[in-house]
């Protein structure tokens, strides 16, 4: 059928398909709000904020808890169910602990209908200290959002906590690799693209190569310098290190139900720092990743434990608690679950 053929009172008006689709949200909301209340009630609920940027900062909140499932061969298995509660712009002066926290009363009050008790709540978030303090004043507990963890883990291996001893010899090599990405992000804006990532460059460094004569001159001065041996060099050393961390950022941006894989995963990511065959400037860099990763093990909190412990293939912490006196992390982790 030709479509300019159909008569026109068979097309739906705009706010027909508006007052349509907004209805249809209305009730999925309502079975939501149905489903999710008792939960809430009974203290059993966690939620989950994160701040963003698309054009605007705002704030993402979730809610979710877990619930008892019997796999097929009979097991106890974890899943975790995850609820949007709201997505509101904000403005960036406003987000000290107390507004966070009245933002995030006010949402919870608009989903669910009523005033519910946030004290007995779990808060999930990034590690910047407002959302860290919000929970500690507001909530139950604070939880580290992992995906984030890994973040500063790779941001702190280039630049060291202020506590860390650093010596010039060390500041001047972690320097060059900070360099490199400094270098790689205005090669991208000089391109006038998008900025793109220092894999993405040198995944395709050759063919850049090869239309560096049509590029501006400064473009082409920052890809000749891309292009040396040394930076060649310091890019696979860097993409070497930096993996691990990407691949667990990954994992735990796609698995929602991950408390109980994260004092399992830290300590993985210094055993595979110790595969490592490492000599010169990769040496320093993977020093400073293990310094970054055994601080995130030491601020791992009780829950993360509690969770390993309740998670029946990875219930004996005993066998965790040798692999931290391997690396020499400063955390007792049976002492969470006597």
């Amino acid at each position: 059928m030709d479509p300019t053929s159909v008569p026109m009172s068979l097309i739906p008006s705009r706010s027909s398909t508006r007052r349509y689709t907004l209805e249809k949200l209305d009730n999925e909301i309502a079975k939501l709000r149905t489903l999710v209340l008792p939960i809430a009630k009974s203290g059993y609920l966690s939620f989950m904020a994160d701040f963003g940027r698309v054009h605007e900062d705002f704030l993402c909140l979730k809610a979710s808890y877990l619930e008892e499932r019997i796999d097929e061969d009979g097991s106890l298995k974890w899943v975790t169910l995850v609820v949007p509660i709201a997505y509101m712009s904000v403005s960036g002066d406003v987000k000290d602990a107390n507004n966070i926290y009245f933002m995030i009363k006010q949402a919870v009050l608009n989903f669910f209908g009523e005033d519910l008790d946030l004290k007995t709540a779990f808060l999930t978030a990034d590690g910047a200290h407002n959302t860290g303090r919000c929970a500690t004043d507001h909530f139950n507990q604070y939880v580290r959002c992992f995906a984030h963890a890994t973040d500063i883990i790779g941001k702190r291996t280039l630049l060291p906590y202020k506590s860390t001893t650093v010596s010039p010899f060390e500041r001047s090599i972690l320097k060059n690799y900070s360099d490199l990405l400094e270098l790689c992000r205005l090669f991208t804006m000089s391109l006038k693209k998008d900025r793109a990532c220092l894999v993405a460059v040198y995944k395709n460094i050759d063919k850049l190569g090869s239309f560096i004569a049509e590029m501006t001159p400064t473009s082409a001065s920052h890809l000749d310098e891309l292009l040396k041996i040394e930076n060649r060099i310091r890019y696979k050393e860097l993409s070497d290190v930096m993996d691990p961390l990407l691949q667990s950022n990954t994992y735990f941006q796609e698995n929602s139900d991950s408390l109980k894989d994260m004092a399992v995963f830290v300590v993985s990511l210094m055993d595979e720092f110790d595969r490592f065959s490492v000599a010169g400037e990769k040496e320093v860099l993977v020093k400073f990743a293990k310094q970054a990763t055994r601080k995130m093990c030491t601020d791992l909190d009780t829950i993360h434990f509690v969770a390993t412990y309740l998670n029946p293939p990875s219930k004996d912490l005993h066998e965790l608690q040798l692999r931290y006196d391997r690396h020499q992390v400063l955390k007792k982790t049976t002492n969470t679950v006597t």
